[in-house]
Protein backbone atom coordinates (compact mmCIF):
# COMPACT_ATOMS: atom_id res chain seq x y z
CA UNK A 1 0.00 0.00 0.00
CA UNK A 2 1.34 3.69 -1.01
CA UNK A 3 2.26 5.99 1.92
CA UNK A 4 1.65 9.44 2.38
CA UNK A 5 4.37 11.28 3.29
CA UNK A 6 4.75 15.16 3.20
CA UNK A 7 8.04 16.94 2.80
CA UNK A 8 9.81 20.31 2.79
CA UNK A 9 12.52 21.18 0.82
CA UNK A 10 13.83 23.58 -2.36
CA UNK A 11 13.96 23.62 -6.13
CA UNK A 12 16.86 23.84 -8.72
CA UNK A 13 16.36 27.47 -7.97
CA UNK A 14 16.02 27.41 -4.05
CA UNK A 15 13.33 28.21 -4.01
CA UNK A 16 11.22 26.92 -0.65
CA UNK A 17 8.87 23.84 -1.40
CA UNK A 18 6.42 21.92 0.41
CA UNK A 19 3.57 19.68 -0.42
CA UNK A 20 2.93 15.65 -0.13
CA UNK A 21 3.69 12.44 -2.09
CA UNK A 22 2.99 8.82 -2.57
CA UNK A 23 5.34 6.23 -2.07
CA UNK A 24 5.45 2.78 -0.31
CA UNK A 25 8.52 4.00 1.99
CA UNK A 26 10.52 7.18 3.11
CA UNK A 27 13.57 6.36 0.91
CA UNK A 28 11.22 5.89 -2.18
CA UNK A 29 9.14 9.21 -1.47
CA UNK A 30 12.79 10.72 -0.97
CA UNK A 31 13.90 9.28 -4.35
CA UNK A 32 10.77 10.82 -6.40
CA UNK A 33 11.46 13.70 -5.09
CA UNK A 34 15.32 14.18 -6.07
CA UNK A 35 14.27 12.92 -9.60
CA UNK A 36 11.65 15.57 -9.98
CA UNK A 37 13.79 18.12 -9.00
CA UNK A 38 12.94 18.66 -5.55
CA UNK A 39 15.77 18.93 -2.48
CA UNK A 40 13.86 17.35 -0.28
CA UNK A 41 15.09 18.42 3.54
CA UNK A 42 12.58 16.52 5.77
CA UNK A 43 10.32 13.98 4.61
CA UNK A 44 7.75 12.84 7.27
CA UNK A 45 4.51 10.05 6.94
CA UNK A 46 1.24 11.49 7.16
CA UNK A 47 -1.01 8.67 8.94
CA UNK A 48 -4.82 10.85 8.20
CA UNK A 49 -4.03 11.23 4.29
CA UNK A 50 -2.53 7.40 3.95
CA UNK A 51 -5.97 6.70 5.80
CA UNK A 52 -7.55 8.80 3.18
CA UNK A 53 -5.74 7.52 0.46
CA UNK A 54 -6.51 3.55 1.19
CA UNK A 55 -9.72 4.44 1.83
CA UNK A 56 -10.23 5.84 -1.55
CA UNK A 57 -8.17 3.74 -3.61
CA UNK A 58 -6.38 6.29 -6.18
CA UNK A 59 -6.95 9.61 -6.81
CA UNK A 60 -10.17 11.85 -6.56
CA UNK A 61 -12.14 9.92 -10.01
CA UNK A 62 -13.59 14.29 -10.61
CA UNK A 63 -10.53 15.96 -10.50
CA UNK A 64 -8.43 13.02 -12.30
CA UNK A 65 -11.13 13.63 -15.21
CA UNK A 66 -11.05 17.39 -15.01
CA UNK A 67 -7.39 17.15 -15.09
CA UNK A 68 -7.68 14.90 -18.46
CA UNK A 69 -10.44 17.53 -20.03
CA UNK A 70 -8.58 20.60 -18.41
CA UNK A 71 -5.48 19.60 -19.99
CA UNK A 72 -6.98 18.28 -23.03
CA UNK A 73 -8.45 21.35 -23.69
CA UNK A 74 -5.54 23.77 -22.93
CA UNK A 75 -3.25 21.48 -25.78
CA UNK A 76 -5.89 21.55 -28.38
CA UNK A 77 -5.42 25.75 -27.93
CA UNK A 78 -1.97 25.18 -28.73
CA UNK A 79 -0.70 25.80 -25.10
CA UNK A 80 2.43 24.30 -24.58
CA UNK A 81 2.78 21.47 -21.89
CA UNK A 82 4.54 22.77 -19.33
CA UNK A 83 1.81 25.72 -19.32
CA UNK A 84 -1.23 23.80 -19.82
CA UNK A 85 0.41 21.82 -16.94
CA UNK A 86 0.51 24.74 -14.20
CA UNK A 87 -2.58 25.83 -15.48
CA UNK A 88 -4.55 22.61 -14.80
CA UNK A 89 -3.16 22.35 -11.09
CA UNK A 90 -5.00 25.15 -10.14
CA UNK A 91 -8.10 23.78 -10.77
CA UNK A 92 -8.11 20.51 -8.63
CA UNK A 93 -9.01 19.72 -4.87
CA UNK A 94 -6.80 16.58 -4.23
CA UNK A 95 -3.88 17.41 -2.79
CA UNK A 96 -1.99 14.45 -4.17
CA UNK A 97 -3.49 15.00 -7.85
CA UNK A 98 -2.14 18.40 -7.48
CA UNK A 99 1.66 17.00 -6.41
CA UNK A 100 1.39 14.36 -8.93
CA UNK A 101 1.06 17.35 -11.49
CA UNK A 102 3.79 19.24 -9.97
CA UNK A 103 6.10 16.60 -10.45
CA UNK A 104 4.83 15.76 -14.20
CA UNK A 105 5.41 19.67 -14.83
CA UNK A 106 9.24 19.31 -13.64
CA UNK A 107 9.44 16.34 -15.39
CA UNK A 108 7.96 18.38 -18.54
CA UNK A 109 10.37 20.98 -18.28
CA UNK A 110 13.35 18.89 -17.74
CA UNK A 111 12.39 17.56 -21.25
CA UNK A 112 10.61 14.43 -20.40
CA UNK A 113 7.88 13.30 -22.59
CA UNK A 114 4.35 13.12 -21.45
CA UNK A 115 3.51 9.98 -21.06
CA UNK A 116 6.90 9.37 -18.79
CA UNK A 117 6.10 12.18 -16.62
CA UNK A 118 2.88 10.39 -15.85
CA UNK A 119 4.32 7.14 -14.85
CA UNK A 120 7.05 9.11 -12.49
CA UNK A 121 3.44 11.27 -10.90
CA UNK A 122 2.23 8.01 -10.40
CA UNK A 123 -1.02 8.29 -13.12
CA UNK A 124 -2.77 5.30 -13.50
CA UNK A 125 -0.20 3.24 -16.03
CA UNK A 126 -3.33 2.10 -18.79
CA UNK A 127 -3.89 6.06 -19.32
CA UNK A 128 -0.16 6.15 -19.85
CA UNK A 129 -0.70 3.41 -22.32
CA UNK A 130 -2.95 5.82 -24.30
CA UNK A 131 -1.09 8.57 -23.93
CA UNK A 132 1.71 7.16 -25.31
CA UNK A 133 -0.38 5.84 -28.95
CA UNK A 134 -1.36 9.43 -28.64
CA UNK A 135 2.06 10.73 -28.95
CA UNK A 136 3.02 8.79 -31.83
CA UNK A 137 0.21 9.50 -33.71
CA UNK A 138 -0.34 13.71 -33.22
CA UNK A 139 -3.62 13.84 -31.49
CA UNK A 140 -2.46 13.95 -27.83
CA UNK A 141 -5.50 16.46 -26.95
CA UNK A 142 -8.22 14.35 -28.28
CA UNK A 143 -6.74 11.47 -26.24
CA UNK A 144 -6.79 13.03 -23.37
CA UNK A 145 -10.45 14.25 -23.56
CA UNK A 146 -11.37 10.52 -24.66
CA UNK A 147 -9.07 9.90 -21.03
CA UNK A 148 -11.83 12.27 -19.56
CA UNK A 149 -14.70 10.46 -20.78
CA UNK A 150 -13.46 7.07 -19.52
CA UNK A 151 -13.18 8.09 -16.22
CA UNK A 152 -16.53 10.29 -16.54
CA UNK A 153 -18.03 6.36 -17.38
CA UNK A 154 -16.53 4.51 -14.34
CA UNK A 155 -17.25 6.81 -11.92
CA UNK A 156 -21.05 6.81 -13.39
CA UNK A 157 -20.37 3.20 -13.14
CA UNK A 158 -19.25 3.11 -9.63
CA UNK A 159 -21.76 5.61 -8.16
CA UNK A 160 -24.94 3.41 -9.91
CA UNK A 161 -23.33 0.22 -8.22
CA UNK A 162 -23.29 2.35 -4.55
CA UNK A 163 -26.71 3.53 -5.58
CA UNK A 164 -27.89 -0.28 -5.40
CA UNK A 165 -25.84 -1.35 -3.03
CA UNK A 166 -26.82 1.50 -0.52
CA UNK A 167 -30.27 0.63 1.34
CA UNK A 168 -28.48 -3.15 2.50
CA UNK A 169 -25.00 -1.13 3.55
CA UNK A 170 -27.43 1.24 5.52
CA UNK A 171 -29.20 -2.00 7.29
CA UNK A 172 -26.05 -3.85 8.07
CA UNK A 173 -24.56 -0.35 9.50
CA UNK A 174 -28.17 -0.05 11.39
CA UNK A 175 -27.45 -3.83 12.74
CA UNK A 176 -24.04 -3.81 13.40
CA UNK A 177 -24.46 -0.65 15.24
CA UNK A 178 -28.04 -2.37 16.98
CA UNK A 179 -26.31 -5.25 18.43
CA UNK A 180 -23.34 -3.40 20.01
CA UNK A 181 -25.19 -1.13 21.98
CA UNK A 182 -27.37 -4.21 22.88
CA UNK A 183 -24.58 -6.21 24.00
CA UNK A 184 -22.44 -3.20 26.00
CA UNK A 185 -25.79 -1.68 27.78
CA UNK A 186 -29.17 -3.81 27.10
CA UNK A 187 -27.65 -7.45 27.86
CA UNK A 188 -26.20 -6.92 31.55
CA UNK A 189 -29.32 -6.03 33.05
CA UNK A 190 -30.77 -9.24 32.64
CA UNK A 191 -27.97 -11.10 33.65
CA UNK A 192 -28.26 -9.51 36.78
CA UNK A 193 -31.97 -10.59 37.12
CA UNK A 194 -31.38 -14.09 36.25
CA UNK A 195 -28.27 -14.26 38.37
CA UNK A 196 -30.84 -12.90 41.38
CA UNK A 197 -33.91 -15.33 40.61
CA UNK A 198 -31.61 -18.07 40.18
CA UNK A 199 -32.65 -18.90 37.01
CA UNK A 200 -31.06 -21.92 35.10
CA UNK A 201 -30.09 -20.85 31.45
CA UNK A 202 -29.27 -23.18 28.55
CA UNK A 203 -25.58 -22.77 27.49
CA UNK A 204 -25.79 -20.09 24.81
CA UNK A 205 -27.20 -18.15 26.55
CA UNK A 206 -24.67 -18.65 29.20
CA UNK A 207 -21.76 -17.80 26.95
CA UNK A 208 -23.85 -14.43 25.53
CA UNK A 209 -24.47 -12.89 28.89
CA UNK A 210 -21.22 -13.59 29.85
CA UNK A 211 -19.44 -12.53 26.57
CA UNK A 212 -21.90 -9.58 27.27
CA UNK A 213 -20.43 -9.14 30.72
CA UNK A 214 -16.88 -8.71 29.87
CA UNK A 215 -17.59 -6.46 26.79
CA UNK A 216 -19.35 -4.07 29.41
CA UNK A 217 -16.14 -4.66 31.95
CA UNK A 218 -13.89 -3.30 29.31
CA UNK A 219 -15.29 -0.69 27.32
CA UNK A 220 -12.05 1.11 26.30
CA UNK A 221 -10.98 -2.82 24.29
CA UNK A 222 -14.62 -3.09 22.99
CA UNK A 223 -15.29 0.38 21.58
CA UNK A 224 -11.31 -0.44 20.11
CA UNK A 225 -12.95 -3.45 18.44
CA UNK A 226 -16.45 -1.06 17.70
CA UNK A 227 -14.98 1.52 16.07
CA UNK A 228 -11.70 -0.78 14.16
CA UNK A 229 -13.42 -3.80 12.45
CA UNK A 230 -15.53 -0.87 9.95
CA UNK A 231 -12.53 0.65 8.93
CA UNK A 232 -11.13 -2.61 8.25
CA UNK A 233 -13.40 -3.49 6.16
CA UNK A 234 -13.15 -0.37 4.21
CA UNK A 235 -9.87 -1.00 3.80
CA UNK A 236 -10.64 -4.23 2.73
CA UNK A 237 -13.30 -3.35 0.38
CA UNK A 238 -10.35 -1.40 -1.32
CA UNK A 239 -8.31 -4.59 -2.28
CA UNK A 240 -7.19 -6.97 -5.17
CA UNK A 241 -9.37 -9.47 -3.49
CA UNK A 242 -12.44 -7.14 -3.13
CA UNK A 243 -12.52 -6.13 -7.05
CA UNK A 244 -11.95 -9.20 -7.79
CA UNK A 245 -15.19 -10.47 -6.49
CA UNK A 246 -17.28 -7.43 -7.82
CA UNK A 247 -15.59 -7.71 -11.17
CA UNK A 248 -18.05 -11.21 -10.82
CA UNK A 249 -20.98 -9.12 -11.15
CA UNK A 250 -22.01 -9.29 -15.02
CA UNK A 251 -23.09 -5.87 -15.43
CA UNK A 252 -19.65 -4.24 -13.47
CA UNK A 253 -17.54 -6.70 -15.69
CA UNK A 254 -19.09 -6.01 -18.99
CA UNK A 255 -19.03 -2.29 -18.50
CA UNK A 256 -15.09 -2.77 -17.13
CA UNK A 257 -14.08 -4.90 -20.07
CA UNK A 258 -16.03 -1.99 -22.78
CA UNK A 259 -14.11 0.52 -20.90
CA UNK A 260 -10.53 -1.30 -21.57
CA UNK A 261 -11.51 -2.68 -24.85
CA UNK A 262 -11.97 0.78 -25.92
CA UNK A 263 -8.99 1.90 -24.42
CA UNK A 264 -7.26 -0.48 -26.32
CA UNK A 265 -8.46 -0.29 -29.36
CA UNK A 266 -8.07 3.47 -29.62
CA UNK A 267 -4.96 3.39 -28.65
CA UNK A 268 -3.97 0.60 -31.26
CA UNK A 269 -5.71 3.01 -33.69
CA UNK A 270 -3.44 6.25 -33.12
CA UNK A 271 -0.63 4.21 -33.38
CA UNK A 272 -1.21 2.27 -36.69
CA UNK A 273 -2.30 6.18 -37.81
CA UNK A 274 0.86 7.09 -37.23
CA UNK A 275 2.57 4.08 -39.76
CA UNK A 276 3.57 2.49 -36.44
CA UNK A 277 4.21 -1.39 -37.23
CA UNK A 278 1.02 -3.70 -36.69
CA UNK A 279 3.76 -6.04 -34.49
CA UNK A 280 4.67 -3.02 -32.72
CA UNK A 281 1.96 -1.34 -32.21
CA UNK A 282 0.53 -4.47 -30.40
CA UNK A 283 3.57 -4.64 -27.91
CA UNK A 284 3.05 -1.39 -27.05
Amino acid sequence: MALVWRYRGTDADQRPMRGVIAAASRDLAWGRLAAGGVKPARVRLDPVLTLARALAAGPDARDLERLYRSLGQRLAHATPTPRALAGCETVLRDELLRESVRLMHRHVQGGAPLRVAMAAAGLPARDGVLVRAAEAAGDLPAALLHLADAVRSRRSLQASLARVLWIPLATAAFMYVFLFFTVMFAAPRPLAFFARAGARLPPYAVDYFEFAGAAAGSPAIAWGVFLALPAILLIASRSSAWRSLVDRLPVWREQATRADLAAQWAGFARLLRARVPPAEAAAM
